[in-house]
């Protein structure tokens, strides 16, 4: 099998695009994730800042039976 000269001398995967690619991949899943969890996180400071709990309120079967 031989090879031609633009076969030998392709490059191939172009290893720094590829790189950049997964790290800004990763920085917008970590962003994303961070967003997702940070309302679970915060959540129970804001409910002592606030002095509620997540059962204040009409209950759920109250709600459904009117």
């Amino acid at each position: 099998m031989t090879t031609t000269a633009s076969q030998a001398s392709s490059p191939g995967i172009d290893i720094a695009y590829a790189w950049m690619r997964l790290a800004i991949s990763m920085l917008l899943a970590t962003i994303g994730g961070v967003g997702m969890w940070a309302v679970v996180v915060v959540l129970p400071a804001v409910q002592a800042e606030f002095g509620v709990d997540r059962a204040a309120g009409r209950p759920a079967s109250a709600s459904a039976s009117s």
